[in-house]
């Protein structure tokens, strides 16, 4: 591992951090443990089993993201505070467009991740994709967010396939007052009010700001940009029983990289609504979303002077531009019960049933979708040495028909502070309205010759498919001030929807199938120390190594083996990541963090044709992207008793320039940028 850092030539940042975190992990071990020294791990979560528990005794692997930790990190965009996670693949390829994956599953328009907001999900049901750079809340409204590593569609249903990301907002009243935050750099305006309080049995919180985000490569041009706000309002009706109201919008222009026709730029607007009843054992919670795209265009398209082989290149016809509008609507309704059995038993159950609709002009028709989900989920304590999970979810789609995600878990406790995991289980991601029904025909331009490429979707294609295996270990040592996890994992995940060239790229087709078969196996390693109440320190690593197992090729899935010049391994996922922190916190105001991350080489094979026209030359070659190693440092200084804070962040502190996509993706160099809060 030490010749990973070797040859960077930034081996300076990595000594430090590991140089703080010794220190961190030594004094814990060697100190006279006074009360006052220590800053207790203590996390409780809710998103692996829909009930609060403690995270060690979580059915899935959990890592979890404080309102400190997103505050300390200095992180100005959700993609980047994300990058802190094992087992996460965050792909930059615009301040706009981040990409995030999980356990070796990363590409354009990544859809295998459930993300929410407050248990809402929040994925665009036309791509299926997260726009992680526009939301209606920001960083500072976030209470914690909780990320849990594997199949989640036992609880959760489609699109949970690799992980599931809920974003816990504060509650309504929880932080009384009033906060002003700006941030301010080179092309990057952030601008956040919010307000928070209660009244009697009222309480509420309501934000307004404003996000814009320059390109990496030229501040000037404009990659996000949007107002927005939200609102929540929490009504007391005793006995444990609550009413919550929320809405939010956001407007404005957005980008991301789709790798079938180019960079997309958007002008949107999204808004939703969210009214839910709740007691400790049982929640009722209905929403709507929203998505009105009233302009949907590509200034830059895959085929922009596109070399085919040397000398030719291929690109649109002149005059030609995609240009399109997308409306669509989602209204869900979930319920869920919590019932005890004994002092050992527990069911868990609820239904869903989520109605959307869809129109836009790379559609023929208006299209709308009825889904409906039941679950159930039984858990079994034995005097906290032995809990078990069995849980099943069944889900029907009207183009995939009825799909079943069962899980199952067995933990074990021998010592107090030491969990051993095993888990298995299966979900699955629904094709999207563009894989089902999407049409568009592209004038290509080539030799002075112009012909069509049509590209559609298919309306019969099976949803992706993940069968997972895991085992996982927990450790609180030294009464808690350091936790560390290990998970190993092993993932079969089949019938992969993306476009296929049946003809090559001069075949004039390009369709949607369930194009290939993988296999991924991979270990994470976390360990988090906070010896004292002024010091704290995370480090992971994660290895994922992943390879195909079956490739479609002339309407039927065959072995990587029997297709000529192909690479089995997929080295689009790095193998190696590395990541590390160190924050102080001082009692005369000043604080600093430093943040590492090491992301090994990828390589990304061509993805139109191999072998063109017969004669031997692969086209589209993105090729190959070194590892690189990202520093972060955030300086900051509190004051007026905690209620003001000034700092300065220095994103990639060592200027190690590089690109996470190859190609289409912006060159990310350094960048420095100062806030200030307020609390009144």
């Amino acid at each position: 591992m030490f010749q990973i850092f070797k040859k960077t030539g930034l081996r300076k940042g990595f000594f430090l951090l590991a140089f703080m975190s010794s220190w961190a992990f030594l004094g814990s071990a060697s100190a006279q443990f006074e009360e006052e020294d220590f800053f207790k791990v203590d996390e409780w979560v809710e998103t692996a089993s829909k009930r609060l528990q403690r995270i060690e005794q979580s059915p899935a692997a959990v890592t979890v993201i404080n309102a400190d930790e997103i505050r300390e990190s200095g992180a100005t965009n959700l993609g980047d505070l994300l990058r802190r996670v094992p087992g996460l693949e965050v792909m930059s390829i615009s301040p706009s467009d981040f990409e995030i994956g999980a356990r070796g599953t990363n590409k354009p328009m990544e859809n295998g991740v459930l993300v929410m907001v407050d248990g809402r999900s929040i994925y665009q049901d036309y791509f299926g994709i997260v726009v992680w750079s526009k939301m209606d809340i920001p960083l500072e409204q976030i209470d914690k967010i909780e990320v849990v590593r594997g199949p989640g569609s036992v609880l959760y249903g489609a699109n949970a396939l690799h992980a599931v990301v809920n974003i816990i907002t504060q509650a309504p009243g929880s932080s009384p007052g009033t906060s002003l935050s700006i941030t301010g750099g080179p092309g990057t305006i952030i601008g956040t009010i919010m307000d928070s309080g209660t009244r009697g049995k009222v309480s509420h919180l309501f934000s307004a700001g404003w996000t814009q985000r320059g390109s990496y490569e030229h501040a000037d041009q404009i990659s996000v940009q949007y107002p927005r706000g939200h609102a929540a309002l929490n009504f007391d009706l005793g006995r444990n029983g609550n009413i919550e109201l929320e809405a939010g919008m956001d407007a404005g222009k957005s980008e991301t990289f789709h790798d079938a026709i180019g960079m997309i730029k958007a002008f949107s607007m999204t808004h939703n609504l969210t009214a839910k009843y709740s007691r400790p054992d049982f929640y009722f919670r209905t929403f709507w979303n929203a998505l009105d795209a009233n302009r949907y265009y590509a200034p830059k398209t895959l085929f922009d002077n596109l070399e085919v082989f040397p000398g030719f290149t291929v690109r649109p016809a002149e005059g030609w531009k995609l240009d399109t509008g997308v409306e669509s609507n989602v209204l869900d309704f979930e319920t869920q019960k919590i019932q005890e059995l004994g002092k050992s038993q527990l069911i868990t159950g609820g239904a869903s049933y989520r109605y959307v609709t869809v129109k836009s002009s790379l559609m023929e028709n208006y299209e709308t979708q009825h889904l409906v989900g039941a679950y159930l989920q039984h858990e079994f304590n034995f005097r906290n040495m032995v809990t078990t999970y069995l849980g099943a979810r069944g889900d029907y789609h009207p183009v995939t028909g009825f799909n079943l995600s069962p899980r199952g878990s067995l933990l074990l406790s021998p010592h107090a502070g030491h969990v051993f995991r095993f888990s298995a289980g299966r979900s699955f991601r629904n094709p999207t309205f563009t894989e089902n029904y999407f049409k568009a025909e592209v004038p290509l331009e080539i030799v002075n010759t112009v012909y069509t490429m049509s590209f559609s979707g298919d309306p019969d294609l099976n949803p992706d498919e993940l069968i997972s295996y895991e085992a996982g270990y927990v450790a609180d040592l030294f009464r808690g001030t350091i936790r560390g996890s290990l998970n190993l994992f092993y993932n079969q995940l089949s019938d992969v929807i993306w476009y296929s060239f049946p003809g090559g790229l001069l075949g004039g087709v390009a369709q949607m199938a369930n194009l290939y078969d993988e296999e991924a196996r991979g270990v994470e390693a976390e360990l988090k120390a906070s010896p004292y109440y002024w010091l704290s320190s995370f480090v992971n690593y994660t290895y994922t190594d992943m390879y195909f197992t079956g490739v479609k090729q002339n309407g039927r899935m065959v072995d990587p083996s029997e297709v000529a010049d192909f690479d089995k391994s997929d080295r689009r996922t790095p193998r190696h990541k590395i990541n590390g922190g160190v924050t102080v916190n001082l009692k005369n105001g000043f604080s600093s963090t430093l943040l590492v991350h090491h992301v090994g080489s990828t390589y990304w094979p061509p993805n139109i044709d191999r072998n063109i026209m017969g004669t031997g030359i692969g086209i589209f070659e993105l090729g190959k992207l070194p590892a690189y190693n990202l520093v972060n440092l955030r300086l900051g200084y509190r004051f007026w008793q905690g209620r003001a804070e000034a700092s300065v962040y220095v994103y990639n502190l060592l200027h190690d320039e590089h690109k996470e996509y190859p190609r289409y993706g912006e060159t990310i160099g350094t960048q420095v940028s100062a806030s200030a809060r307020v609390t009144f």
